[in-house]
This record gives C-alpha cells, sequence and structure tokens, in this order.
C-alpha cells in the first residue's frame, strides 16, 4: 500500500489538509489529494465578524479543534493509509529554525513565542498535540513562517529600540515564509535569471506583508516581532505610531490584552470601514467607509513596495500572490498606477484575465501574479525525514 505524508495547515477560519505520496515528497508534486474544512459561526474555533481570535476558553477550543481532526481523519481512512509523517504549519518559529521535529520539547519552546503570534500560535500547537494522539506512530514535523526570513541582515531585522530591551529576544522576524518559498520557487520557474533579479513579493489576504528577494534570499520584510506589524490587514492595523498604545494604556481604560485585541481584530479593513475586513464585500460596495479603506490598503501597500524597492536599490519585479493578490485585479491595477513612477505599467486586459504575467510591454518591471503553494512546500520540507 503506498505510504503517505499528511500536511495540515490551520488558518484563521480553516483547515486545510493534503495527501501527498511519501516517495515524491523532494519533487515538490501536487498532492494526490486535499481537502479543506471551513468552521462554522457557532463553531467556538470559529472568528467574529473577521476576528482571527479563537473564541472561547481553551477546553472548548481544543474540543473543537480534536472535532475537526476527526473529519480529517474518517476522510482519510476511507481512501488512505494511515499518514507516516504529518507536517504542520506552525507560524512563529522564534529561535528555532525548521524543519524540525515536533517533541515535547519542541512543544513547549514553540508555546513560549504564543505571546508574539496570538491569533495562530496556540490554535496550531493544540492541533499538533491532537494529531500526536491521532497518529502516535507517525513522524511529527514542523515547518515555520519565520524560517524564510532567517537571512534577514542586521540592518533589517534590528528594532531600533535599547539594547537592554533587544536582549529579551526582539527583533524583527518575518512571517508568511512559506508561502513566498512557493511563489519564489515558482517565479524561477518562469525566470532563468531570477537570481539576479531584483524582486519584491506581495502577499496580500486577511494576513498581508512584502518581502524584498535578493540572490533568492529575505533581505527585508513588512511584518516584524508579530504578524500584527506593516500593511493594514483585514482585521489588523498593521504599523502604527507606538504613542497611540502608551496613549491608551495612560487613560487606564483598556488593557494590554484588550489592546491587543482591538489591533489583531478590529482594526485594518474592518476598523476602518466599520463593517467588514473582507476586500471582496468591500469592492462589491459604493460607499465612503469602503472606498476609504480600500484607498488606504492600496496606498499603504505601494508605499511599501516602494520601501522594499529602496533597501534592493530599485525593482525588476512585482509578484502579487494571496487571496487578494491573486484574485482582485481591481486592486493589484490600483497598486501598480500608484507606482507608474518607478516603471510599473499593467496589462489592463492580461490583468482581467489568468496570466502569470500582467505587465504591460512599455513597463520596466515585470508584474506578475502566481498562486502560493504552502502545502507542497510544507510536504516538500519533510522529505529530509524520510
Amino acid at each position: 500500500m503506498k505510504k503517505i505524508a499528511l500536511t495540515l495547515n490551520l488558518g484563521s477560519t480553516s483547515l486545510k489538509a493534503s495527501i501527498f505520496d511519501l516517495d515524491k515528497l523532494s519533487s515538490f508534486e501536487a498532492p494526490l489529494d486535499s481537502r479543506t474544512w471551513t468552521r462554522s459561526p457557532s463553531n467556538p474555533m470559529d472568528r467574529a465578524s473577521g476576528s482571527n481570535q479563537v473564541k472561547g476558553p481553551p477546553r472548548q477550543c481544543n474540543e473543537a479543534l480534536s472535532a475537526t481532526l476527526d473529519q480529517v481523519a474518517e476522510w482519510i481512512s476511507d481512501c488512505w493509509p494511515i499518514p507516516s509523517i504529518v507536517v504542520h504549519r506552525i507560524v512563529h518559529g522564534g529561535t528555532l529554525h525548521g524543519p524540525c521535529l515536533l517533541n515535547p520539547e519542541t512543544l513547549k519552546i514553540l508555546a513560549s513565542f504564543s505571546n508574539w503570534a496570538p491569533s495562530h500560535q496556540a490554535r496550531s500547537l493544540a492541533l499538533a498535540r491532537a494529531a500526536n494522539i491521532r497518529w502516535p506512530s507517525a513522524t511529527s514535523i514542523a515547518s515555520f513562517d519565520t524560517d524564510w526570513h532567517q537571512t534577514l541582515p542586521d540592518l533589517t531585522r534590528t528594532l531600533p529600540i535599547s539594547e537592554s530591551l533587544r536582549s529579551d529576544g526582539l527583533r524583527r522576524f518575518g512571517f508568511h515564509g512559506i508561502a513566498y518559498q512557493s511563489v519564489w520557487r515558482q517565479f524561477c520557474g518562469l525566470q532563468a535569471d531570477a537570481m539576479e533579479r531584483r524582486v519584491v513579493l506581495a502577499h496580500l489576504g486577511g494576513g498581508s506583508s512584502l518581502c524584498a528577494v535578493k540572490s533568492g534570499s529575505s533581505i527585508d520584510t513588512t511584518m516584524g516581532l508579530t504578524p500584527i506589524d506593516g500593511l493594514p490587514m483585514a482585521t489588523r492595523s498593521g504599523s502604527i505610531d507606538p504613542g497611540v498604545m502608551v496613549h491608551l494604556l495612560r487613560k487606564g481604560d483598556i488593557s494590554a490584552d484588550d489592546l491587543e485585541h482591538e489591533f489583531s481584530e478590529h482594526s485594518g479593513l474592518l476598523g476602518i470601514s466599520g463593517s467588514t475586513g473582507d476586500m471582496k464585500q468591500l469592492l462589491s460596495r459604493d460607499d465612503e467607509p469602503a472606498r476609504l479603506a480600500i484607498d488606504i490598503f492600496t496606498h499603504r501597500t505601494a508605499q511599501g513596495i516602494a520601501s522594499m524597492a529602496a533597501t534592493l536599490g530599485g525593482i525588476d519585479d512585482l509578484v502579487f500572490s494571496g487571496g487578494i493578490g491573486s484574485n482582485a485585479p481591481g486592486i493589484r491595477a490600483s497598486i501598480s498606477q500608484r507606482l507608474e513612477w518607478a516603471g510599473l505599467k499593467i496589462d489592463q486586459q492580461a490583468n482581467e484575465s489568468p496570466n502569470a504575467a500582467v505587465q504591460d510591454t512599455q513597463s520596466t518591471v515585470g508584474i506578475w501574479v502566481l498562486d502560493a503553494s504552502e502545502d507542497r512546500e510544507l510536504a516538500g520540507s519533510a522529505s529530509q525525514w524520510l
């Protein structure tokens, strides 16, 4: 019987599971099978109105995860053998470099970084523990979103705070690394001279960030210690004046936990529009709050791309990915138009069609649209454990 690897990618509102042939992990082939479970509003693990935060006490949340994992196990048992390897996407690797075994010691270390990714880390680790119980004979592997950014130089990883504060391990880590790795792999297949090009990757979705890539390495990115930093997102504020936080804390009307909740769950597009952080819904509306939310998003993203280009000393290619980057041609067009001064000119017809290259013939910068395949990267990362 064919031996399989199972990848589990737990997002804010869904769990994607994919099955791979254990003998072909290193080839980054498409999965043999894949399925996504989306949580319902009544599920205590679901998010409320665009919020990423886990709802309900930990016991309820763990029960919800176990129930979802039961469905995954039932799906597998119908057609596939028990997995030999289970690979988890973990958002924050902190001081760990992946891929690595998810044993009790590793799980404990990763749990210590939960405050640096409060909307993601605890749930992902709870899922990993549940999977270890479900498939005790399987090798459990973690792949980290932070790994891609291990190449950040001191120039862009160092926070401008005192050394005494930095000694607590505070620095810029960067995220979306597994998605960036997938997009970069695809880009290299399209551009023979990719390693010589100055490339900005724009992963735009519920969570959004940018990455400057030179010689195949991440040298700058918009997210920092936590995934809240950088661009305004669906419900996350992105970069904001620290004085705003100091002011709110000094007023005494809000705790540190509540402040984190506000900037993680009720800010960004949701905070500006007052009703939704879903870009698709915002684009379907014609009211001033929706227009302002979209304008701020495209403006800040264009600014961010320009800052990544400054790090690179120019820009040869801009690559869009993510739920918004891959599926919202109007957003791509608006961002590109804001950067026409830098040589970007999008082809409107190509941009409205399923094309990888969408730049106009007059553009001096390549403009690309690629779909990240995180499950393939997760599977590939486990090949060393065979």
